[in-house]
């Protein structure tokens, strides 16, 4: 349609059912989108004002007026007895098309969606609001509304052992947010190197590397960190003690207490990502309760409730309170009063502790399930599901033989939306090969069988049909 007229009749069809905002505006917006997408191109000159104002039955004043706004806005040019012409720069006011939504691949950490207790969380969110006062509306404590810290706080001590006052508490965006903060304040003491677990995460790794802090892997086995391999130049280590990822198992009691002889004049960040989820027992306390003065906790409700929330809590010690605090004020100035109402509100009521009961009786029997079938078809070598007898949390770690075979593995399991993770992808150099496998939505036994075949082929005799 360059260097066309285009008649006031096609003009209409272009512009769409007239909206109820008046005659400039549907001009004005109905033009706007049309230039952005392509259907007016550079150079096509549009009718008159006086033609449009006749050939639409509207007075000519809106129209001159739309007209000489799309003019200044750059989308049009308006020469002396030539009218108005897309202007050839209106690409540059044209937005690049979206491309598909991306999602990152399902993680093996994360809850089933489909247990998510919507009818008591939209309770709590109508409760909680209902709660908020004026002055809560501002720009607040960015340490969190008092009646979540509360809540949190009490949580904490009764489910968890923490040694926790309300005041302690920073409510916080995600454990990811939490690392952010710490590893900006540790930076600006000069504090050192941050040590993380190896293997361990590697999401918490990354994270800590994009925000350009140094990081150094200490060896992790079956009794959790090594601590005679920490560094002596570390000036923290961020450590699983509960549960951790992705071998499963609780750190010694021998290093818990050896981790906090080292954490004197250091930082021990303690992740308690999933220490609710345990299937066997009651879950182990943390280790901030032996050494609040050196510990920080961080928490949140991603492995509960859901991930997308970014609802979380930082405990830090006292020498540390006022730099996190200002470090989460200058952040974000808080997180949003209304999650945190609803929170507070999920808390008080009892509904997050009968969704914990719920969980554990669900998912153990999910992973009891996979366990049994993982056993009988796939069968893979050293396979220990409960390494140190501790069944717990929304993973687990299967071995397997070669790289060749995680590769095979991670793609049937990406290609059927099923969360998985490279066990290779945990290390800082050369790992194991495996796949860590989340326990939390039902993999059916005949998934399961061909996953067996894709990591091991039809002929391997380690695979066990049952047709």
């Amino acid at each position: 349609m360059a260097d066309a007229t285009i008649a006031p009749e096609d003009l209409r069809l272009l512009l769409g059912p007239r909206t109820r905002r008046g005659i400039r505006a549907w001009l004005h917006d109905g033009i706007a989108a049309a230039v952005r997408d392509g259907r007016l191109s550079a150079g096509v000159r549009l009718p008159s004002s006086r033609a449009v104002a006749a050939g639409f039955g509207v007075a000519r004043g809106p129209v001159s007026e739309a007209l000489e706004l799309l003019t200044a806005e750059g989308y049009l040019i308006t020469r002396e007895r030539s009218g108005s012409s897309v202007a050839p720069s209106a690409a540059s006011v044209r937005p690049a098309r979206r491309e598909a939504t991306v999602r990152p691949p399902p993680s093996p950490g994360t809850p089933d969606p489909a247990l998510f207790p919507w009818s008591s969380w939209l309770r709590a969110m109508r409760s909680g609001s209902a709660r908020l006062g004026p002055d809560d509306l501002g720009y607040g404590d960015p340490r969190g509304l008092p009646a979540l810290r509360e809540r949190v706080a009490e949580l904490l001590r009764l489910t968890r052992g923490a040694v926790v006052e309300p005041d302690q508490v920073v409510i916080i965006s995600g454990v990811a947010q939490g690392l952010t903060l710490l590893a900006t304040v540790l930076r600006a003491r000069g504090a050192g190197p941050i040590a993380v677990e190896d293997p361990g995460s590697p999401g918490a790794r990354d994270s800590l590397c994009g925000i350009g802090a140094t990081v150094v892997g200490v060896p992790t086995d079956e009794l959790g960190i090594d601590i005679d391999r920490l560094a002596d130049e570390a000036g923290a280590v961020i450590v699983t003690p509960a549960h951790q990822y992705p071998l499963g198992v609780p750190l010694d009691p021998d290093r818990r207490r050896r981790l906090l002889d080292w954490a004197a004049g250091r930082l021990v960040i303690e992740d308690d990502y999933d220490a609710d989820l345990r299937y066997d027992g009651r879950p182990i306390g943390v280790l901030q309760a032996m050494a609040p003065d050196r510990v920080v906790l961080l928490g949140s409700v991603s492995k509960v409730l859901a991930p997308g929330m970014r609802l979380g809590w930082l405990i830090p010690p006292p020498h540390l309170h006022a730099e996190l605090v200002a470090a989460k004020r200058n952040a974000d100035l808080g997180t949003s009063v209304f999650d945190q109402a609803a929170l507070a509100e999920f808390l008080g009521s009892g509904e997050y502790q009968r969704q914990v009961k719920r969980l554990r009786q669900v998912y153990g029997e999910r992973r009891a399930s996979l366990v049994a079938q993982l056993r009988e078809r796939l069968a893979p070598d050293s396979f220990d599901p409960d390494p140190g007898g501790y069944q717990a949390g929304l993973h687990l770690l299967v071995p397997l033989p070669d790289a060749t075979a995680e590769e095979r593995a991670l793609a049937f399991l990406a290609d059927r939306g099923i969360a998985a993770q490279g066990y290779r992808s945990c290390f800082f150099g050369t790992g194991d090969p495996g796949i860590i496998l989340g326990i939390a939505r039902p993999i059916a036994p005949t998934l399961v069988s061909a996953l067996a075949a894709a990591v091991h082929g039809p002929t391997n005799p380690r695979v066990v049909r049952t047709e």
